[in-house]
């Protein structure tokens, strides 16, 4: 558990949400935050009722396959029509409705992590960079480089001139094992994610102030 912003946090860390590289956002969130998102993909539907039905292709010919009822999707390769035997048509706009509800839910989670991400867990990181200055820090990460003999304990080669967090659960007062002492160039790739993340939120400021 830590405490930032004022607000207890318990089992939230720096998650990926969607995208990659450049584009890519992370949030502060627990993994079933992030599994409910992706359980909310139109792509995730079970297909648990469906039904035989006349489809009609895009040459103006006809098809027989299974619908399923809920995100319209197709659960079976074309067969032959029996035209003796009467079925519904296929439903077209069943698949544009459960994407649109499946968006609707996505677009709520993003936003609720993305706004607990910018206006809690950043206002947490300008009280971290006061505690970076305090006393308590500088005895903590005197131990730590003391008991790594100054070496970067991620690579095992250069000098080592940070202390790395590996977890922020207990933020202002943690344990020496949750502190690793790294050199300049590891820090970077181990805080690439927060970097982007920080970058992606002076954009949006900066976006905001303009307009």
């Amino acid at each position: 558990m830590r405490c930032l912003g004022g607000e207890l946090v318990t089992g939230r860390d720096w998650r990926h949400l969607r995208g990659s590289d450049n584009g890519a956002i992370w949030v502060i969130a627990t993994v079933e935050e992030i599994q409910s998102y992706h359980e909310a993909s139109a792509y995730k539907c079970r297909h648990e009722h469906d039904e035989l039905r006349d489809y009609q292709t895009s040459n103006g010919g006809w098809q027989r396959k299974r619908q399923c009822l809920k995100c319209g999707g197709s659960t079976s390769q074309p067969q032959s029509r029996n035209k003796d035997q009467a079925v519904p048509l296929w439903d077209n706009e069943l698949r544009a409705r459960w994407e649109a509800a499946c968006t609707e839910i996505q677009s709520a989670i993003e936003t609720e992590l993305v706004d607990r991400t910018n206006n809690t867990e950043f206002k947490g990181y300008w009280l971290y960079e006061d505690y970076l200055k305090s006393q308590e820090w500088k005895k903590r990460s005197k131990l730590v480089m003391q008991r790594d003999g100054g070496t970067c304990q991620a690579c095992l080669e250069r000098r080592a001139d940070h202390v790395h967090h590996h977890t922020y659960d207990h933020i202002f007062s943690e344990f020496l094992f949750e502190l690793v002492a790294v050199c300049s160039e590891c820090h970077s790739g181990l805080h690439s994610k927060k970097i982007a993340a920080l970058e992606a939120l002076r954009a949006t400021e900066s976006k905001a102030r303009d307009s």
